[in-house]
């Protein structure tokens, strides 16, 4: 009898899993001395952490929800998709890009006194919930297609209202190597990126937030990226766009191309396909 790959990797042990959960899941005995969160961390001092850069490009949001966006809560949850790659080609200008990152992602008019006691920093809030204000999900993508912007490798800061371009374009042949479902052809109805615009990759950051939270930090940081990607999918939504959210890539692939494959705290944990 031949074995299957689940029988024989590791990838799907569930008592490897059920271990590994078991160490890190909080526990009420000897929570403080051993789970606490630390008061020995910071924040983030790097919103901008590329020493070069290609462009930079300024993004302001509209003080008001624009009227030719679908606008109703109700509505845009009912309408939410998740669509097959092959069925997208909306087109998409710097404008969509712009509301895209601002609204779902970006900054509010709010600030808030974090951090332990005598160690108190001014955190400016976002649009979106994160743990403890660290926020360690980084948002980089790679833009093809869209109408005022350049192919190629970007990363959005949000406090600076900025989207930096510091990478080439690249082959569609090498970015369909990214992903197991256009590399192998496993589902016919999203078999090629060619209608494509954005590929938008959740980069966990856990330099800062895990010197507060520990192992934590890694679960706290999918929370977050869920929330920035239900975000994006609405605002999507509304700018008659469509997307794919997608843990299916090769995650050492997206990290050569973003410039993180030497940077340990940097890990992919979710990415979304907009076209």
């Amino acid at each position: 009898m031949q074995l299957s790959h689940k029988d024989i990797s590791e990838f799907y042990d569930y008592d490897l899993l059920f271990e590994e959960l078991a160490n890190s899941e909080p526990r009420s005995v000897a929570w403080r001395y051993n789970q606490r969160p630390l008061d020995d961390y910071e924040f983030s001092k790097h919103e901008v952490p590329l020493a070069d850069f290609q462009d930079k490009i300024m993004l302001e949001r509209e003080e008001e929800w624009p009227e030719e966006m679908i606008s109703g809560l109700d509505q845009l949850l009912l309408e939410r998709r998740s669509t097959f790659v092959n069925g997208m080609g909306a087109k998409w200008s710097l404008s969509d890009v712009s509301a895209l990152l601002t609204w779902s992602a970006g900054v509010r008019d709010i600030h808030r006194h974090m951090g332990s006691q005598g160690t108190e920093e001014v955190i400016t809030m976002r649009t979106y919930p994160s743990g403890g204000a660290m926020y360690s999900i980084k948002l980089y993508m790679y833009i093809r297609n869209v109408e005022g912007l350049e192919d190629g490798v970007y990363y959005y800061a949000p406090l600076q209202k900025e989207l930096y371009r510091y990478g080439d374009a690249i082959s569609m042949e090498q970015l369909e190597r990214m992903l197991p479902m256009t590399l192998y052809k496993t589902d016919a109805r999203s078999s090629m990126l060619e209608g494509v615009s954005i590929l938008l990759f959740f980069i966990a950051d856990l330099q800062y937030s895990f010197k507060k939270y520990g192992r934590l930090s890694y679960k706290l940081s999918l929370i977050e990226s869920g929330h920035i990607a239900q975000n994006i999918q609405l605002v999507s939504t509304a700018l008659k766009k469509h997307t794919l959210p997608i843990c299916g890539f090769f995650a050492d692939k997206v990290e050569e191309l973003l410039q993180l494959r030497e940077q340990k705290y940097k890990h992919c944990v979710y990415a979304m396909i907009l076209g």
